[in-house]
């Protein structure tokens, strides 16, 4: 994914995406490779070393995840999130160009 994608997905500047890249690039979790599409950007590239860390965290995130959130809400009530969630999502998606454009 081109370094510009990665900061739109995280809603993050551009500053701060740069910082952690390279944090995870000194890490060894992730890489930067030149775009072959586009030779005014880089592409971030996630290492083996990155998928194991990923993959080790995973089954702990979940756990806690369901410990901090899920077992808080009754069957009934996650229903309802979920049906909040998709709202919250369906509007993110649909009027994602007029948020970012309202950042200052």
């Amino acid at each position: 994914m081109s370094a510009r994608q990665l900061s739109q997905t995280l809603g993050w500047e551009k500053s701060r995406l740069s910082h952690q890249v390279r944090r995870m690039q000194k890490d060894g979790l992730i890489g930067r490779e030149p775009n072959p599409n586009d030779a005014r950007s880089t592409m971030v590239c996630l290492l083996p070393a990155g998928r194991a860390a990923i993959e080790k965290a995973a089954p702990g995130h979940v756990q806690d995840v369901r410990r901090n959130f899920v077992d808080l809400f009754t069957p009934a009530e996650l229903d309802t999130l979920a049906t909040l969630n998709e709202r919250i999502l369906h509007h993110l998606a649909t009027h994602r160009d007029s948020a970012i454009d309202a950042e200052p």
